[in-house]
């Protein structure tokens, strides 16, 4: 889980934990790479406006990883580049759009589709 809201990084967090799921959190792109070094992940969730290393930068760079993760963007600074940026994510490969705010059900849907259900 990657963004550069702490208050938001550590909310997503213990909920992704207390529904079941592993979880790691960096707080923008460059921090996210250097945990992409040391650890596989079926999933990154990242925002896309970050001021160290971009949503989209590490978007690009997860497409050369090996193997590949699955990606949901999420994005809320709600300028008109907002949708552009998400649409952007989509076409390098994105899985699903989260526009912040959002309930954490419908972010757990999303985990959910991607990474089914945890026992």
């Amino acid at each position: 889980m990657v963004d550069d809201n702490p208050s938001l990084r550590a909310l997503l967090l213990d909920f992704l934990r207390s529904h079941g799921y592993r979880a790691e959190s960096a707080c923008d792109g460059r921090q996210a790479l250097r945990l992409l070094d040391r650890h596989t992940f079926r999933l990154v969730l990242t925002d896309i406006y970050m001021p160290e290393g971009d949503g989209i930068e590490l978007i690009t760079h997860l497409r050369k990883a090996n193997p590949k993760p699955r990606i949901v963007a999420m994005s809320g600074d709600g300028s008109p580049d907002q949708d552009l940026a998400l649409n952007t994510a989509r076409l390098l490969g994105a899985r699903h759009l989260l526009y912040k705010p959002f309930a954490l059900s419908e972010l757990l849907s999303h985990v959910q589709t991607v990474l089914g259900r945890v026992a």
